[in-house]
């Protein structure tokens, strides 16, 4: 639902061509499968996806942090970046006492890692869910709490904490 007729949705891998005053949905390649079912294999090109994605993430100028959660995505972020022996500053966000302001700092002590809280204050935490209702009511559901809380926490981190880029597990970015 969007708030203008006649606007469509692209599909999961779909895209949007216009040319020569011709507008075509164009279904994304089907990728290939693996040639090998050996899960050996697969956990290996798992792997060095996974490591490449996290070179990627930390290269380039400025000042790079990980937005560490208690979470499965965030955790796995950081242990790949410290087996490649990625210096690293870690920054969480939450309601000071939460277990998972906890976690996230036993996380970094184990690993000497650097660790920066972003505490939620009641009133922003009631601005955010007051957003994010809004955004939800216009976008008929599919803005979310965590999509409207990482709007404000990126300003705070770029203008309080100095960060040029925050990386995030979500979804296993």
């Amino acid at each position: 639902k969007t708030m203008w007729g006649g606007i469509q949705r692209l599909g999961a891998g779909e895209r949007l061509s216009v040319e020569d005053g011709e507008v075509a949905v164009i279904a994304a390649p089907q990728p290939q499968q693996p040639s090998s079912s050996d899960p050996e294999s697969s956990i290996e090109r798992i792997d060095l996806a996974l490591q490449q994605a996290v070179r990627t993430a930390w290269e380039g100028p400025g000042r790079t942090a990980l937005c560490l959660s208690a979470g499965l995505d965030s955790r796995t972020l950081m242990a790949v970046a410290h087996k490649q022996g990625i210096s690293q500053i870690c920054v969480t966000n939450g309601i000071e006492g939460s277990i998972e302001l906890r976690l996230a700092d036993r996380m970094c002590r184990t690993l000497n890692a650097d660790y920066l809280t972003c505490l939620l204050e009641k009133q922003v935490v009631d601005q955010i869910l007051l957003s994010a209702s809004e955004v939800a009511r216009i976008t008929d559901g599919e803005g979310t709490i965590q999509g409207t809380n990482m709007l404000h926490l990126t300003k705070k981190y770029r203008s309080h904490l100095g960060f040029d880029r925050v990386i995030r597990g979500i979804g296993g970015e």
